[in-house]
């Protein structure tokens, strides 16, 4: 269960000024400001978190969520939820803490508690079949996986690439590889496989913008396909998913990969020095636009918050990867 908690107790937290970066026309707020806000259609309210995140609000009866993926080693990211009502009331989930308005804490808790009801549902995949070795490694052996709470009805995810920035000519062709790692037969390498239902459709370049911003958090809302790209990111954050939902119906999940670090682009498992592994990377972030959260770390699926340099091993599900992906499209 999530620890929801009042906006007195925000007192110990260090509130960062607004970023410059925002139209002066635009309003900024604060954590401690967002119990008294009600967000409206025409407006965009911008809310600054105490590690210096920015999210735009999202219209009312929207929610927003932000996983972002960190070099190994390096301090977490919390996850960040934050949900609208339909009268525009609004309240966020930072990590395992919330705060906002009393009528956005409980759409909020809605929101929670039908995530919590699909958590319970969470069993082995249907189809499974397989039996891992006694000595296998653990990304073999755990079922460790977390729900972000939606999928996609009708099975088909159709997404768009922008290619401004890319760190190799051959990245569009690692992103669909990446993307159609979860669907059709998984399976983790170890002899265990189960079947997901999932289409994805790739359709081709475009010029707009992923809405995931530089300051590692997600921009206003706008209807258009998904969309994948590059751009600045925080340091020690490798890639991050922004993804627009109303209740358990995405409408828009979007990703940036990060320029500042170098990027093993091609199909090749060879890597040397301090490049990251798109593919694997890439294979993540398109597990959080299917729906998947974070898993533990020490679980070593692809699924887990961090990655390091060269670590082509997350082109492969884990056992825990493939049992949510299953729960959802199988």
């Amino acid at each position: 269960m999530k620890k929801l908690i009042p906006p007195v107790a925000l007192a110990a937290l260090v509130v960062l000024p607004a970023s410059p970066a925002q139209a002066l026309d635009d309003e900024t707020i604060h954590l401690e400001e967002l119990a008294t806000v009600h967000v409206a259609e025409e407006e965009t309210t911008f809310l600054i978190l105490p590690d210096g995140r920015e999210f735009a609000l999202p219209p009312p009866g929207f929610e927003v969520a932000a996983e972002a993926l960190t070099t190994e080693g390096s301090p977490e990211v919390l996850p960040v939820l934050i949900v609208t009502d339909e009268d525009g009331a609004a309240a966020i989930r930072i990590g395992d803490e919330a705060v906002g308005s009393e009528a956005g804490l409980e759409r909020l808790a809605e929101i929670e508690s039908l995530l919590e009801e699909e958590e319970r549902s969470l069993q082995v995949p249907h189809g499974a079949s397989g039996i891992a070795p006694l000595a296998s490694p653990i990304k073999c052996s755990s079922w460790d996986s977390v729900l972000l709470g939606h999928d996609w009805a009708s099975r088909n995810v159709e997404w768009q690439y922008n290619p401004a920035n890319q760190k190799g000519t051959d990245a569009a062709a690692t992103l669909q590889r990446a993307a159609n790692r979860w669907k059709g037969t998984l399976s983790d390498g170890c002899g265990f496989t189960a079947s997901s239902k999932l289409r994805t459709s790739y359709a081709g370049t475009t010029t707009r913008a992923p809405l995931n911003n530089s300051s590692g958090g997600c921009g206003a809302w706008s209807a258009a396909l998904n969309t994948k790209g590059w751009g600045s990111l925080p340091t020690d954050t490798l890639a991050n998913a922004c993804t627009y939902t109303v209740g358990a119906y995405p409408y828009r999940s979007d990703h940036k990969y990060n320029t500042r670090y170098a990027w093993n682009t091609g199909s090749s498992t060879s890597c040397s020095g301090s490049k990251y592994d798109l593919q694997g990377v890439a294979t993540h972030e398109f597990g959080h636009t299917y729906g998947l959260g974070h898993s533990s770390q020490s679980n070593n699926q692809v699924m887990k918050p961090s990655a390091n340099a060269c670590e082509s091993a997350m082109r492969t599900l884990g056992r825990g990867d493939i049992r949510g992906m299953s729960y959802l499209y199988g």
